[in-house]
C-alpha cells in the first residue's frame, strides 16, 4: 500500500505520537483504576522502563503496551511499506521491554504488562484490573501481613475482586 502523504509529513506524524496519556491504553486504564477505586499508585516514576503505574509500597509496576509499537504478538500490526525498518524497530522494541522487566524483576518488583488489544473490550478490562488487584494482593501478603495496615489493605483489595466478580456475573445474567 502507498502512503498518502509524503516522507516529512509522515514523520510529522509519527513524532506526534505520545508515549504518555494515550487514550486507548493508559488513559483508559487509569480511568479503570479510579472507577474501581484502586489507589496508592504513582505514574512514570524514574524506574527502570518507566512504567506507566507503580504501586512503591508494594513494588507493582504497570505497563500498558501499544499492539503496534510493542509487536502484539495477536494483533501483528506492521506497515506494509519499509517492512524490513519496522520489523527491526519492534524487535528492538521487545528486546529493550524484556531487559525492563528483568531489571525491575531483580530489584524486587512484581510487574504486570497490558497490550492494548487485552483492554480493548470491557471484559478485557476487567480482567486486567482484577490482575493487578491480585497482584497487588499478593505484594502486599509477601511484604505487610504482619502489619495492620498491610492485612487492612488485603481485606481492601480482596473486596475489589469479589465486587468485580459481582458485576461480572451480573453482566451475564442480564445477557
Amino acid at each position: 500500500m502507498v502512503d498518502i502523504h509524503d516522507k516529512k509529513k509522515r514523520s510529522a506524524i509519527m513524532s506526534a505520537v505520545r508515549s504518555k496519556n494515550n487514550r486507548s491504553t493508559e488513559l483508559k486504564i487509569l480511568a479503570e483504576l479510579r472507577r474501581n477505586r484502586i489507589f496508592g499508585w504513582r505514574r512514570h516514576l524514574s524506574l527502570p522502563g518507566h512504567p506507566d503505574f507503580a504501586w512503591r509500597e508494594q513494588k507493582v509496576a504497570l505497563f500498558v503496551d501499544g499492539c503496534f509499537w510493542h509487536g502484539c504478538k495477536k494483533c501483528k500490526k506492521i506497515p506494509k511499506s519499509n517492512v524490513e525498518f519496522w520489523v527491526e524497530k519492534v524487535r528492538r522494541n521487545r528486546v529493550r521491554d524484556r531487559r525492563y522487566t528483568r531489571a525491575l524483576q531483580r530489584k524486587g518488583w512484581k510487574v504486570i504488562r497490558v497490550t492494548e488489544c487485552q483492554i480493548a473490550n470491557s471484559r478485557g478490562l476487567e480482567k486486567a484490573i482484577v490482575k493487578i488487584v491480585k497482584t497487588l494482593r499478593l505484594a502486599c501478603i509477601g511484604s505487610y501481613a504482619k502489619r495492620t495496615a498491610g492485612r487492612d489493605y488485603v481485606y481492601r483489595v480482596d473486596e475489589k475482586v469479589k465486587k468485580i466478580q459481582r458485576r461480572k456475573k451480573s453482566k451475564l445474567k442480564r445477557r
